[in-house]
């Protein structure tokens, strides 16, 4: 069934000046429906939830009727649905509330590709907790390289191919990096394939420049280029 981007376009009134409108953090776009309902709700007599006051049952009614429409609209359970001022302010509170359970040394794991108000909270959190949050670098399709760790001091990003993801998808997870040494807390090291060259293979003769140039190196040999 075809998407009738003129029929859903017309279903939002701020739209009408013709511009196709990028900015939804800055500003969100309100579809006519649902200008209506926040219009007809200001429009009757409420009061605070869970009184004995019509206008309370007025409320209730309310919350419980777009708590059930947001759990129609995403598959979830009504009971699920938490209602607030904005995302960053409820993730504050959901950031805070999870902290309570946290101790000094607990880990937590976030990305750079999430927005702001996904990342500032919990970070938040975990300074006020004692605990350590660690930047996820391989999030989906990118390897996301923190300035810290480049010569440059700026961050750098880098496309993940089909077959590194399926590499990634196939390797254990239970230790931070995705290639470790010996003793499986540590990225492999450069000086581990020297050691092998040298003290197990006896080859005195040969160096190692370094792990990407001699993976790209064996690469290469192996396939075709254009597949890498």
């Amino acid at each position: 069934m075809p998407f009738d981007v003129a029929r859903v376009r017309g279903l939002f009134p701020t739209l009408g000046d013709g511009y196709i409108h990028l900015d939804g953090p800055a500003g969100t776009l309100i579809p006519e429906g649902v200008a209506r309902a926040v219009s007809a709700a200001l429009r009757v007599p409420l009061s605070n939830r869970h009184g004995p006051f019509p206008s309370s049952a007025r409320a209730d009614a309310l919350v419980d009727a777009a708590r059930r429409a947001f759990a129609d609209l995403v598959g979830g359970e009504p009971a699920g649905v938490i209602l607030g001022p904005n995302m960053t302010t409820i993730t504050y509170g959901l950031a805070r509330t999870l902290a309570k359970t946290w101790k000094v040394g607990d880990e937590i794991v976030v990305s750079r590709l999430d927005h702001d108000a996904n990342i500032r909270p919990w970070l938040a959190a975990a300074k006020s907790a004692g605990a350590v949050a660690r930047w996820a670098e391989i999030d989906g399709n990118v390897w996301i390289i923190p300035a810290v760790r480049m010569k440059g001091g700026r961050e750098h990003r880098v496309p993940l191919s089909k077959q590194a993801n399926k590499l990634l998808a196939g390797l254990p997870r239970n230790v931070e990096p995705v290639f470790s040494g010996p003793s499986g807390e540590e990225a492999l090291q450069p000086r581990r394939l020297a050691f092998l060259l040298n003290n197990t293979m006896k080859r005195t003769d040969t160096t190692v420049h370094g792990l990407r140039s001699t993976f790209r190196d064996s690469i290469a040999r192996r396939s075709s280029p254009r597949r890498w």
